[in-house]
């Protein structure tokens, strides 16, 4: 449900943002992507953090563009909850306001925007406050901070679009997990970045950048991809496709901006292809992807569970979102998080668990 909302909720943004045509092409992009086909089919919260994040998107815009108290109330109700979804979704707080400051054009809008980021910081502030002397997520067995190099933030960034595009097909890199950008990946890339500098030179490109919504529609996407990999990675984890899973539409959107940017012939090819493409990555993901059977797992443990026992998952959510889910099983859930190959840490504790060891050939 939440990933068909996000597919209405792409044509409501886009049409009033830019045009009824780029709508009509970020939702078939949207419906036909593979990367956000896979969380819809998931059962964890990411499709619905997904769904929130545009709908906290698609209300500021249009806060913007027709004001109204009802308006900016709604925008300030959706984006706390998507505050409150995922702890990430404070890079789309970070985003929006980048986005903001660029496209704001009336004074009028300055005032009721405040009032609302002060109510979110002021919600914000108990969470931020108990997770700073929380010992379990301060502790430095869990946060490794470490300043990322260059290369593994371009890495990390270069392979979001390479990601979205073809999915989690032949588990990218070292796997459907750790995402790192290899040869093959870095051929895509330098595709892709072709086709742009080629666009960039068409007259009707060079308008769009002088754009001030188009402007501030590429600085939020690239913060919402840039700001969780450097995030990640200066805690000493794997840039992983999740953690920028909610940037995804905002990619799509960004390329479907480009397609009626072009001149109409060449953006319908363009686009055509681009939709077919992502129609055959689906496919082959359908068919050759290893996924988690969490349906068959739950009804497993519920039939051959006892009382008293307890189910041992890492990541926990996963096992948490599954069993909520499904319903299929009744056990106490425990676990924590994968803070590397060889680690687990138990959740609400200091207790971490060497020699884990994790796979990332989705064996």
């Amino acid at each position: 449900m939440s990933g068909v909302i996000a597919v209405g909720l792409v044509d409501l943004l886009v049409n009033d943002l830019f045009s009824v045509r780029a709508g009509i092409w970020g939702a078939a992009l949207t419906a036909f992507s593979p990367f956000l086909i896979w969380y819809s089919r998931d059962a964890t919260d990411y499709s619905w953090l997904i769904a929130v994040s545009l709908g906290s998107f698609y209300l500021l815009v249009r806060s913007l563009k027709k004001g109204g108290s009802l308006n900016w109330a709604l925008y300030c109700i959706v984006t706390f909850v998507a505050l409150f979804s995922h702890y990430y979704a404070v890079f789309l707080f970070i985003a929006e306001i980048a986005f903001f400051i660029i496209i704001s054009k009336h004074r009028k809008q300055i005032r009721p925007w405040l009032i609302c980021q002060a109510i979110l910081l002021l919600a914000l502030f108990p969470w931020v406050l108990l997770l700073s002397s929380s010992k379990s997520y301060s502790s430095e067995q869990y946060l490794n901070y470490t300043t990322p190099s260059i290369t593994s933030v371009f890495s990390g960034i270069g392979t979001a679009p390479i990601v979205f595009v073809r999915g989690y097909v032949g588990l990218i890199g070292s796997g459907s997990s750790a995402l790192f950008l290899t040869s093959s990946q870095g051929l895509i890339l330098a595709v892709f970045a072709l086709v742009v500098l080629a666009l960039l030179f068409l007259p009707s490109i060079k308008r769009s950048l002088l754009n001030r919504e188009y402007l501030a529609f590429t600085t939020l996407t690239f913060l919402l991809i840039a700001l969780p990999v450097v995030s990640i990675l200066s805690q000493g984890g794997y840039v992983a496709g999740r953690y920028y899973a909610f940037a995804a539409p905002f990619f799509i959107l960004w390329l479907a901006i480009f397609i009626t940017a072009v001149p109409r012939r060449v953006g319908f090819v363009f686009g055509g292809l681009l939709v077919l493409l992502l129609l055959f990555f689906y496919l082959i993901e359908l068919r050759g992807t290893p996924r988690e059977n969490w349906k068959d797992l739950m009804n497993t443990m519920a039939a051959e569970g006892r009382s008293g026992d307890q189910f041992l998952c890492f990541p926990l959510h996963h096992c948490v979102m599954a069993q909520d889910y499904y319903t299929g099983a009744d056990l106490q859930v425990r676990g924590g998080v994968v803070v590397k190959t060889d680690r687990v840490r138990m959740d609400h504790s200091e207790f971490v668990w060497n020699g884990y060891k994790t796979s990332f050939d989705g064996n």
